[in-house]
């Protein structure tokens, strides 16, 4: 049999959680068609022969949490439309429309306002779609650098009927939104996503969403969630993910599982608990996470949820109400918890700006810094930014404990998710978008031994395959789709830091998406070798 590629001597780590061994493997028309001890023979059969000795062959990674729904299209301005940082971190994969934002559906009426108040597009006539199924077969006509695979957004599905409106929808809103949901996942999404911290989903409650989630029954689709609180009220946030998903009998995700809770230890215990006696019972929940002590969202999500209602124009008349600025101010300060200015001061001491549009002062910098330069309270900051930034700004929210990054980990119902931004030119990020997989490898497997290397890889690769329904993915399997990372654990290191979160990653040596190499020596190849991945 003739070979396009013929990897040999690898340490391979085959993404099913079970131990390396060593071997190589052969590659022909874009899957894994052999693999064991083949060469020397099969040398003579290959068109190109790859020695990996002392390096770390890998499925593809599998990003389970990612907002690069736009990545490829070329009027988004994006830092990345050939998905150049991706494959620097070994990524093959990644799912998009996390946390119930995404860019369908759309009706010809909500479609302006929603994708300039989500994706910053002031020119909706670009955009070529309404249904869900509709973008992905314009997604499919861009060349991908990876494969996309994307759950639909509640968020859009709830805008296109009741737009930015803070009440509980009508029966026929929810049937309404329920053909809107079948379509999509008759279009190919994987489940539905929500963000429930995120007008307009935040204006949702459980019954709405119960409702919604009957239809992914009929599909086996996934309810993933960016949960209603990751602090004080963490427990019965994830608590209504489980029940949502026993009383549909659907499987469930929690986004990127992590809390910002002072008194964290205890309540980690209990929320992973919660969620390993739901497995126990039947209920087929997981999670994702990142690896960071901050998040990262936009800097709007400082106010109070109830300020979102009726979308931007609405918001920008509340923050430049000066007379109402204290009213404002104080319902902020309850939701964080701040009894007084010096409080108000030290949580602007964990908000670093990452991107300000139109504004790159502003950039790499904690709102308490520009609070005392601005001459500003730290809440009349943030308005100020939002206003000069038409409120397109995004902010890392420090207050992640370091031990419950790493007791989530351990934990064997997660996943690895970077919760990547869609980064426009002459913006900055969080470093989790150019450094999420790398960290996991370098920092908690080879210098803290907080995993094993066969664990960390399982959770990147075999256990999103079957959980996303990517057929014939996330393992080094004959007649699998063949993405593969080779890794070189002795140069790997991840160098994306909060201030240089543009830092490119070493050690990730070679990348095969679908059988063909994206990414050499660390540097792309320039193949556009990624496809769109439907769930029908």
């Amino acid at each position: 049999m003739k070979y396009d590629i013929l990897i040999k001597n690898a340490k391979i780590i085959d993404g099913s959680g079970t131990p390396w061994f060593m071997g190589d493997v052969a590659v022909a028309e874009g899957r894994i068609a052999e693999l064991g001890k083949l060469a020397p023979a099969a040398e003579a059969e290959a068109a190109r022969v790859i020695d990996a000795a002392g390096r770390i062959l890998a499925p593809g990674f599998i990003d389970t949490h990612t907002h690069l729904d736009l990545t490829p299209f070329t009027y988004n301005n994006s830092q990345d439309p050939k998905s150049q940082r991706r494959l620097q971190q070994g990524i093959t994969s990644q799912i998009f429309g996390c946390c119930g934002i995404g860019p369908a559906p759309v009706t010809e009426a909500s479609k302006a306002a929603w994708m300039e108040r989500t994706f910053g597009i002031h020119d909706a006539s670009e955009v070529k779609w309404n249904s869900f199924g509709e973008y992905l077969n314009v997604l499919d006509e861009q060349p991908l650098g990876v494969n996309f695979a994307g759950y639909v957004g509640h968020g859009a599905i709830r805008h296109c009927v009741m737009g930015y409106e803070n009440r509980k929808a009508t029966p026929e809103e929810i049937e309404e939104m329920k053909k809107l949901l079948a379509a999509a996942m008759e279009g190919g999404a994987v489940g539905m996503s929500t963000g429930l911290i995120y007008a307009p989903g935040v204006f949702a409650d459980k019954e709405e969403l119960i409702e919604l989630c009957h239809v992914l029954r009929d599909y086996n689709g996934i309810y993933a969630s960016h949960i209603r609180n990751e602090n004080a009220r963490w427990l019965p946030s994830v608590e209504e993910v489980v029940e949502i998903c026993e009383t549909c009998k659907i499987p469930g995700i929690v986004h990127h599982l992590k809390t910002k809770a002072k008194e964290s230890r205890e309540l980690v215990a209990k929320v992973l608990k919660t969620l390993s006696d739901a497995r126990e019972r039947g209920v087929d929940v997981v999670f994702e996470q990142y690896p960071y002590e901050a998040s990262a969202t936009g800097l709007d999500i400082v106010l109070s949820s109830w300020m979102h209602e009726g979308g931007k124009d609405a918001i920008m008349a509340r923050i430049t109400d000066k007379e109402r600025f204290e009213e404002y101010r104080q319902s902020i300060r309850s939701d964080y918890g701040w009894k007084n200015d010096e409080e108000e001061w030290i949580g602007a001491k964990n908000m670093l700006v990452v991107a300000a549009e139109g504004h790159p002062e502003y950039n790499g910098r904690f709102i308490d810094e520009i609070a005392r330069d601005l001459g500003k309270e730290p809440v009349e900051t943030v308005f100020h930014i939002l206003v000069e930034t038409d409120i397109q700004s995004n902010a890392a929210f420090f207050g992640i404990k370091e031990e419950d990054i790493r007791t989530i980990l351990q934990h064997p119902l997660g996943m690895v998710g970077s919760d990547s931004d869609d980064v426009k030119v002459g913006e900055t990020t969080h470093p989790r978008t150019n450094g999420t997989f790398p960290r996991v490898l370098k920092s908690y497997v080879l210098d803290k031994g907080v995993i094993s290397m066969e664990t960390a890889i399982y959770k990147m690769t075999g256990f999103p395959a079957a959980r996303f329904g990517l057929h014939q993915r996330g393992l080094i399997r004959q007649g699998f789709h063949a993405d593969l990372v080779l890794i070189n654990p002795e140069t790997l290191e991840d160098h994306a830091t909060y201030l240089e979160p543009f830092g490119t990653p070493e050690g990730i040596d070679l990348v095969m998406v679908n059988g063909q190499v994206a990414l050499e020596n660390g540097q792309p190849t320039g193949i556009m070798a990624g496809k769109v991945l439907r769930s029908r």
